[in-house]
């Protein structure tokens, strides 16, 4: 933690392939994830931690998720990390978890409560929490009602104005936004999927999607689309006060 707050580098859907030859919608994911992690290393190198908000893999293979941690492991950050739909969560886990990466949780970390949950449903493209998640979710706000809590999971809480993907978010967030009212402690909720940045409130609450570090989707289309924008990743400064300050920083297409 530095000048009173902490900095955070979110890397999100990286969707790597065991198959380094690979390409989704003309781009390589492992090129592509690359020219991000250049253009973030400094923010890397100088951040709290790094969070990854799933879809690490594109199909779940230990090779791919390997390969990440081989990639990282040169910057000697900390670095959460959740699944998301295109995860195989018991592949995935001991890993990542091997390498000395925290899988999932609710962590103190100055000053501030993160809770990353699990919104993943096997062997489908929407997300929903469940029972236990949503309760995990309620334990630990209940338990650090004074510290300002950022929420992340890989599905959307919120429609994003495209019907296609609008299709794949948390089913069951009515139920979450129930237990996020209940708590004003909650600065923001954070999450992935959606390939495309994202920046609003909800009951006070900043909510933040973030691009992917290979291809874009784009925003507000009725079918699918994508955007030639090119991969990024966000840069969050978190204060003790609950301000989230924050930016994102893209590679050129």
């Amino acid at each position: 933690m530095q000048n009173g707050c902490l900095k955070v580098v979110q890397l999100t859907d990286t969707h790597i392939f065991a198959d380094s030859t690979r390409r989704i919608g003309g781009l390589n994911p492992r090129e592509s994830f690359l020219a991000t992690l250049e253009k973030a290393s400094v923010a890397i190198r100088g951040c709290d931690f790094v969070l990854v908000t799933g879809d690490l893999a594109a199909e779940g293979e230990g090779l791919a998720y390997r390969w990440l941690v081989e990639t990282l492991a040169s910057f000697e950050t900390p670095i959460y990390c959740l699944p998301g739909n295109h995860d195989i969560g018991t592949v995935m886990a001991p890993i990542v978890s091997a390498s000395g990466w925290t899988y999932g949780g609710s962590h103190v970390i100055g000053g501030w409560n993160f809770v990353l949950l699990d919104s993943c449903v096997v062997d489908a493209e929407y997300g929903c929490l469940g029972e236990a998640e949503l309760d995990r979710l309620a334990t630990s706000l209940s338990r650090q009602p004074n510290l300002p809590t950022l929420i992340c999971l890989h599905h959307h809480p919120v429609p994003m104005g495209s019907a296609w993907m609008d299709t794949m978010l948390l089913t069951d967030s009515a139920n979450f936004w129930s237990v996020v009212k209940q708590n004003p402690q909650v600065s923001g909720v954070l999450w992935g999927h959606v390939h495309q940045n994202f920046d609003t409130f909800k009951h006070g609450v900043r909510l933040l999607a973030s691009p992917s570090t290979c291809v874009q989707f784009a925003a507000r289309s009725p079918s699918f689309a994508l955007d030639p924008l090119g991969p990024g990743f966000r840069f969050l400064r978190l204060f003790a006060d609950g301000h989230i300050d924050t930016e994102i920083k893209r590679v050129e297409p």
